[in-house]
């Protein structure tokens, strides 16, 4: 029975993948605010749903009640960032705010699945992070649109030093250590992408934009 749901849950996983990627570009077609609200609601809802799914799957095939106890840490985290947010950033965009929190979800998934206090230490750190970095920069995106291309080579660049100087880890070259500490640029590459994005929409959202 375990089996059977952890595959249903698979299809889950790429159903809602799919339904969030279709509304981050329905998005763009709305004018009113309370439109692209909506649209954002329906990607808060579908991303809690992802998480709760991937938690449940890695309970499930782990039996491990520290993972229960790190899905609710972080879900608590991310409700109520998301949700404060907007109270002390009033010219936040709330889309960008979404590509982020999915992605750090994404990749604290992951991460859960490989090395659960590895990923327990990222969580710490992604909680400092983007609680007092990340809001004082996106508050600022208007400005930041203008060098998108800065954010698109940077993350090649970040990629291409993991690649060269990274440590293996479980057959996947995906840290940097630095006097004895690790970490995964990919994070920031996830960062720098969605800025890139967000820069390059801002500037049109035309077919020629989007597919370049």
């Amino acid at each position: 029975m375990v089996n059977v749901i952890i595959e249903v849950s698979k299809y889950l996983l790429i159903i809602l993948m799919a339904l969030y990627t279709y509304w981050n570009f329905r998005y763009f077609r709305y004018q009113e605010v309370w439109q692209q609200n909506r649209v954002c609601a329906k990607q808060n809802a579908v991303m809690f749903l992802m998480h709760l799914l991937a938690y449940a799957v890695l309970y499930l095939k782990s039996e491990d009640e520290r993972v229960v106890l790190f899905y609710l840490a972080q879900m608590v985290f991310f409700a109520a960032y998301m949700g404060l947010s907007r109270y002390f950033y009033r010219n936040l965009s709330r889309i960008l705010m979404n590509n982020m929190c999915i992605l750090l979800m994404i990749g604290l998934m992951i991460l859960t699945r490989l090395s659960f206090d590895k990923a327990v230490r990222q969580f710490l750190i992604v909680a400092a992070l983007i609680t007092w970095i990340i809001p004082f920069v996106m508050d600022r995106a208007w400005q930041l649109a203008e060098i998108p291309w800065v954010y698109g080579i940077g993350g090649l660049a970040v990629l291409a030093l993991v690649w060269v100087v990274g440590n293996n880890s479980f057959g996947a070259q995906l840290s940097i250590t630095v006097a004895g500490i690790s970490f995964q640029p990919s994070e920031f590459v996830k960062i720098t992408f969605v800025f890139f994005a967000a820069a390059m929409f801002y500037r049109s959202v035309d077919f020629r934009t989007v597919a370049a």
